[in-house]
C-alpha cells in the first residue's frame, strides 16, 4: 500500500511539473524586428586605435590672456569643457576626432593660432592648472569608434 501511494505522488508531481513546465511562458518584451520582419540586434562598438605618435602638448584656458577673448566657446561651436577640449591644427586632425592623450580621451573642438602640426593644447578650467601643466611631450592616438 505505501509502494501505491508513494508511486501515486510522485506521478502526480511529474504531471504538475510537465504541465508548469509547459505553460511558462518567457519572460520580457518579444525581440524588435524591422519591416522586414528580420529581428534587431544592439549594435556592438569597437575602439580602433592609431599607432600612437609624440606630440608637443601645451594648456590653455578660456580667459583672455589664453585665447584673446574669455568666452570659452570654441571654433566648432562647442563651449570649452576641462577632461573634454583639446585644440589642435586642423589640417592633421579633423575636428570631431576622439583623441587618446596619454591614457586621457579628449575631443578636437578648438584650434589656436600657435598650434601647428603635431602640437595639440588641452584645455583647463583655471588659468593657473595651464600654466602647471607647462609644454610636455606626450603620445596621442586617433580612437575610431567602430559599430557592427
Amino acid at each position: 500500500m505505501k509502494k501505491k501511494i508513494f508511486l501515486a505522488i510522485y506521478l502526480l508531481f511529474g504531471i504538475l511539473l510537465a504541465v508548469s513546465s509547459a505553460t511558462n511562458t518567457p519572460q520580457g518584451k518579444p525581440p524588435e524586428v524591422n519591416s522586414e520582419g528580420l529581428q534587431i540586434v544592439p549594435a556592438v562598438k569597437t575602439m580602433v586605435y592609431s599607432e600612437p605618435k609624440t606630440y608637443i602638448a601645451t594648456a590653455y584656458c578660456g580667459c583672455s590672456k589664453c585665447c584673446g577673448k574669455n568666452d570659452c566657446i570654441t571654433a566648432t561651436g562647442t563651449r570649452a569643457k576641462e577632461g573634454r577640449t583639446v585644440a589642435v591644427d586642423p589640417r592633421v586632425i579633423p575636428y570631431g576626432t576622439l583623441l587618446l592623450v596619454d591614457g586621457n580621451y579628449y575631443i578636437a573642438e578648438d584650434c589656436g593660432g600657435s598650434i601647428n602640426g603635431n602640437k595639440v593644447d588641452i584645455y583647463f578650467e583655471k588659468h593657473q592648472d595651464a600654466l602647471n601643466f607647462g609644454v610636455k611631450n606626450v603620445q596621442v592616438q586617433i580612437v575610431k569608434e567602430i559599430y557592427h
